[in-house]
Parts: C-alpha cells; structure tokens; sequence
C-alpha cells in the first residue's frame, strides 16, 4: 500500500510539474499573441497613416493642376480671341 501512494504522489508530483510547465508556455504564447496584435495594429495605423497622407497630397497637387491648366486654357482662349480678331483687322484692311 505504501508503494501504490508512494506512485500515486509521484504520479501527481510529475503532473503538477507538467502544469505548471504547460501554464508557463500558455502564458508566454499569450503575451506572444497579445504582443503581435499590439504591434500589427501600431504598423496598420502608421501605414494608413502615410496612406492617407499621400492621397491627400495627390489630390491637392490634382487641385493646384487642375487649377493651373484652367488659367492656361483661359490665357489661351484670350490669345486666339486677340489673333483671331487681328486676323479679321487685317482681311478687312486686305479687302479694302
């Protein structure tokens, strides 16, 4: 009898080991885990960050392009209204 106890608290010596073994490595992959979440969601928000940074930086060169092809446009339309209107001066002085 005093043998079977003596197995029984060594079996149950070797399976709180075991558990406590098992706990520790539960906990270190937890904080593992816990650790990648954190640093993913950090690196997530720096990179829509420098995402939404870029966009907004093409659509205000877009704004300022657009803006500049319109004044272009407008010099150019007021040119051919001067060259067309010099050319009708000078059929006019041709005809004459």
């Amino acid at each position: 009898m005093d043998a079977a106890r003596a197995a029984v608290e060594k079996m149950e010596a070797e399976e709180a080991r075991l558990l406590g073994e098992r706990s520790r490595r539960a906990r270190t992959a937890q904080h593992f885990a816990a650790s990648a979440v954190a640093l993913g969601s950090v690196l997530g928000v720096v990179f829509l960050s420098v995402a939404g940074f870029t966009v907004s930086r093409e659509i205000d060169i877009s704004a300022r392009a657009r803006t500049e092809i319109k004044a272009l446009n407008a010099d150019l339309e007021r040119r051919v209204a001067q060259r067309t209107a010099a050319l009708g001066k000078a059929r006019a002085v041709w005809r004459a």
